[in-house]
């Protein structure tokens, strides 16, 4: 039989007591289940972007639901594969990251920018993006 985690915890009162006559309210999270990000994670209220393919080619539009230095988490609108290796447009602020899958759950994926070249082709990808209305080809 495992035990449950242990957390740490104080007696706040009486009323609507749960447990030995008393309430408890948890003031620490259990040892090990802490958020593992290297980064500070920023919610982004749910920002509008596209992902494409490592080489450009646009797969589906996306939901940033947060973003840190490192990476962020992208939300779709149904379950689909992605590659591991994808280029990130966020719409609000016109930005093309190339990014790398790190983490997949039904339509959430967690992903870690990848450093890359920002060769002609990657700047011509990103000009693409920027318009009002873009192109994608066959």
């Amino acid at each position: 039989m495992t035990r449950p985690p242990v957390v740490a915890a104080h007696k706040i009162g009486t009323a609507g007591a749960s447990h030995d006559g008393f309430t408890y309210a948890v003031i620490a999270e259990p040892a090990g289940t802490g958020d593992r990000r290297a980064a500070v994670r920023r919610r982004t209220r749910l920002r509008s972007g596209k992902v494409m393919g490592a080489d450009g080619q646009f797969v589906v539009e996306c939901l940033l639901a947060n973003r840190s230095s490192q990476g962020g988490l992208l939300r779709l609108s149904t379950a689909l594969a992605l590659p591991d290796d994808i280029l990130v447009y966020d719409d609000q602020s016109g930005d093309l990251l190339a990014a790398t899958i790190i983490w997949r759950r039904d339509r959430d994926f967690g992903f870690r920018f990848a450093t890359t070249e920002r060769t002609p082709r990657f700047q011509a990808i990103a000009d693409n993006m920027r318009r009002k209305y873009y192109a994608v080809r066959g």
